[in-house]
This record gives structure tokens, sequence and C-alpha cells, in this order.
């Protein structure tokens, strides 16, 4: 953090491991959030700023009329790495403009600290924006059961969109700490209200 950037507290988690449900809960605690998947559904609303290279690249077998038909784009770049790296040139650097435009913003509200909320954090190298990173944690089975569950997919479909993000590994290696999400709901919230009160205390010395 320097003078006149508030902290940033990156939050980042594979797919169906609580990132979402930490987020919200953080927004309760007060906490001023910037949700990277929030910018990205925006960017590819209808009239949205990224929807015209999305079409170029990947034609209109991926829209119904001028929306954006998400299914059919997630097979296609669940399917196919290449493709994904695609989407992801073209999505990733709207949405870390978006960011700094969020930590600017907070910085000139006098704000003292802001959340990045980030599924692929890593993977679009936006963990240089942030001084401490969260990891919202399970175990690969409870990950995959979830996802089935939660998407009504197939379980080849759920390792897919499992696989397409950087490993579970490789994340716990790179962060600041781990929130085991895999427990009962209320044991989770406690941590993250301890901790982030705990972050909220030292900022003020």
């Amino acid at each position: 953090m320097t003078a006149n950037r508030p902290y940033v507290l990156g939050l980042t988690g594979g797919i169906a491991t609580g990132k979402t449900m930490a987020c919200e809960y953080l927004k309760t605690l007060g906490a001023i959030v910037t949700d990277a998947d929030e910018l990205s559904r925006a960017l590819t609303a209808p009239g949205g700023q990224a929807l015209p290279k999305v079409r170029a690249a990947f034609g209109d077998a991926v829209f119904y009329g001028e929306a954006l038909d998400r299914r059919a784009l997630g097979r296609v770049v669940f399917a196919d790495a290449g493709r994904r790296r695609v989407l992801e040139a073209i999505i990733h650097p709207l949405v870390i403009d978006g960011v700094e435009s969020a930590i600017r913003e907070a910085a000139v509200a006098g704000k003292s600290l802001i959340v990045l909320a980030a599924p692929l954090l890593f993977e679009a190298g936006m963990e240089s924006m942030c001084d401490a990173i969260w990891l919202t944690d399970v175990d690969e089975l409870t990950q995959l059961r979830r996802l089935i569950r939660r998407d009504g997919i197939s379980e080849s479909e759920a390792r897919a969109r499992i696989s397409s993000q950087l490993s579970r590994e490789a994340k716990r290696q790179r962060v600041s700490h781990i929130i085991d999400t895999s427990g009962d709901i209320a044991d989770t919230q406690a941590e993250i209200q301890r901790r982030y009160e705990e972050l909220l205390k030292r900022l003020a010395h």
C-alpha cells in the first residue's frame, strides 16, 4: 500500500469453493468489494464493451440476437484451452481497467481498504495489484460435487471447468491466508470476520 492508495485485499478461490459466500459476507461487514465477475458480466451484457470482439472471435453461434449465449460460449471455451485464452485476452484487460478505476475511486473517497474478488486473480495477472490475498478452499471431491449440484452439469463438464483454472496446489502456495469452507458456514463466517477485523485494526495503526 502506498500513500493515497487503499490497501487491496485479494479474495480468490476455485469455482464452487465459497468465494461468493465470502464476498457477500465481507459486504455485510462493511467492506467495499470490487467483483471481477460482475465487471466481466457487465462487459458481456447487451451493449457491453467486450461484445463486438467476442462476436468477431467466436461468431454468431455464441449469440442469440444481440445477447451473448453464455452457455454456448462456455461449451466452446471449456472444451478448448486455445479458445479460452482468446476469450481471456479480450476480457481480462478490460476487467483490470475496471479494477484500477475502482481503486482510484476508493482512494479519492479516502477509503483505507478495498476487497478485490476475482476467481481468476492469478490467471488474469491481478495478484500484483493486491497487498494480501485470501483463498477460499475445499478438497477436490467436495468442489466437484458442489459444482455438479450447483450448475446441474455432468461430471466431465465439471472437471473441465475446474481444470481450466490454476490448480488448487498452485493457488495455496501463493496466498496470504487460506479459508477452509468445507465446514459449517457460521464457523467460516466467524473466521472471515475475525481476520477482517484484525486487518482493519492493523491498518488503523
